[in-house]
């Protein structure tokens, strides 16, 4: 097995293998619905980049298949630690997360570990500071965005067929990738400051949200 840098040309598979990891390892302790709204389906390969590039990531091979991977913030906060199913305890989590901790530099590191890896990483040391839970924060957004478009089309009496169902699609569809784009702003800026005394949720989400306006309002 060989430990090695993240490359761009690993993002489709680090994706594919994110999913599966969640869908598969994960199934054991969370609902469906909690899986669902914690790995969509609907990645964009291009953020998920992005993300990667902007941290200290690795990723671990075997036979020319990638098996793991995780980043690290310069801030300290491990984002993100990942091992494909068939490979889990072999070893794989703990030499990509000693890579990641000796690359770090700051005196904290902080993540936010499922339920499936707290044991993990409470035998590496780490404590518990609080619980989170996986929700589906994009509900709200996709029922506001069809019922504008319900409406619109009932006041105006216009014929459904074919057309309205491919609109339908068309906007659930560009509205799950603006939610998308919007949290995942919201998680590296949550990252930025994990090592701050006092965190504003509220203030985080609000900047995010600015931050990705002029994304979300040419979609």
């Amino acid at each position: 097995m060989i430990i090695r840098r993240y490359q761009a040309s690993d993002c489709e598979e680090t994706a594919e293998l994110f999913y599966d990891t969640v869908h598969c390892v994960n199934a054991g302790d969370y609902t469906k619905e909690q899986l669902d709204a914690w790995a969509t389906g609907e990645m964009d390969l291009v953020q998920w980049d992005l993300s990667l590039q902007a941290h200290y990531s690795m990723v671990a091979v075997e036979d020319e298949m990638i098996i793991g991977f995780g980043d690290i913030a310069q801030t300290g906060y491990l984002d993100r630690l990942y091992v494909h199913k068939d490979y889990q305890r072999q070893g794989v989590a703990s030499m990509l997360c000693d890579q990641l901790e000796k690359a770090c530099t700051v005196e904290k590191i902080v993540t936010h570990a499922s339920i499936t890896a707290r044991p993990f990483f409470e035998n590496r040391g780490y404590e518990v500071v609080r619980a989170q839970q996986v929700i589906r924060g994009n509900c709200i957004a996709l029922i506001h965005d069809v019922l504008i478009v319900l409406g619109f089309y009932a006041l105006s009496r216009t014929t459904v067929g074919t057309t309205f169902i491919a609109c339908m699609l068309t906007i659930v569809g560009y509205s799950i990738n603006a939610t998308i784009v919007i949290f995942d702003r919201i998680r590296e800026n949550l990252a930025e400051k994990v090592n701050s005394k006092k965190i504003d949720l509220k203030e985080i989400v609000n900047a995010s949200i600015t931050q990705t306006l002029t994304s979300s309002i040419y979609t």
